[in-house]
């Protein structure tokens, strides 16, 4: 394509999406548009097409729009009981949450009573079928979206996964082989020993103290946009984790 078609379509789709995207005022508003510049308003026309969405709500037949930036939609303004189908897959959004670590547990839960109070699949056994469908896709979601916040191990393997990253079973990034063997001896121990012991309280203990300052550092690492850091803590994290669901499980508490 010339440069004199790049330059008359870039022209045109800047007047057209400069009311929409103030980003691209910093692109001359007179002059040729070189191909750089054509480019530039390509790339923050898919930006702003990709975050503006809508529906149609398969009742009343009315676009409702749907912003990325926004929470969740679950229910039409047509009609309370009208369920629309999944707006988002973000588990931040659908429980109403800003995206950090740090989370309002009480918030989380409120917002898990309410909207399974709005959305459980009891609610529409007499409904139609579209209903009964958009009601079991919705509360799953809000279920699978609550035990993931609710826990921090759970929410930071979520954070990392909304950065392309991700922990595997095999993956000791963080860990040396002194606390993989530290970790080892502390099992063995567990597993010798009788779920009345008073060592298994002490374990246990030492265990939480462990744990609660790995999530205080995995917390300052994601609020400070440290994702490599905040895997490495993860990756600790995860052996705390698994030694406390070990002694629950051990003195019958799981």
């Amino acid at each position: 394509m010339s440069i004199q078609r790049l330059s008359y379509l870039g022209r045109n789709l800047l007047r057209e999406l400069h009311p929409l995207c103030p980003g691209l005022r910093r692109i001359r508003a007179r002059g040729p548009v070189l191909r750089a510049d054509t480019h530039v308003v390509v790339c923050a026309w898919r930006r702003w097409s990709s975050s503006q969405q809508s529906l149609k709500c398969w009742k009343c037949n009315k676009e409702i729009p749907i912003s990325e930036k926004e929470n969740a939609r679950f229910l039409c303004w047509c009609d309370k009981q009208v369920v629309l189908p999944p707006t988002t897959h973000d588990y931040f959004k659908i429980m109403s949450c800003p995206t950090s670590f740090k989370v309002d547990l009480e918030h989380l839960k409120e917002t898990y009573k309410q909207l399974q109070r709005i959305l459980h699949p009891d609610r529409f056994t007499t409904k139609t079928a579209i209903e009964q469908d958009y009601s079991a896709q919705q509360s799953a979601l809000v279920n699978k979206a609550y035990t993931t916040l609710l826990k921090p191990y759970p929410r930071g393997l979520y954070m990392l996964h909304l950065h392309g990253l991700a922990i595997d079973e095999k993956d000791n990034t963080g860990t040396d082989l002194e606390f993989l063997e530290q970790m080892m001896k502390i099992n063995e121990e567990i597993y010798e020993m009788e779920p009345s012991s008073q060592r298994l309280k002490e374990i246990r203990d030492l265990n939480i103290h462990y744990l609660q300052t790995c999530i205080k550092e995995v917390e300052t690492f994601f609020s400070e946009g440290n994702y490599s850091g905040a895997k490495e803590g993860l990756a600790r994290m995860k052996y705390f984790v698994n030694i406390e669901e070990e002694l629950l499980q051990r003195v019958g508490l799981s």
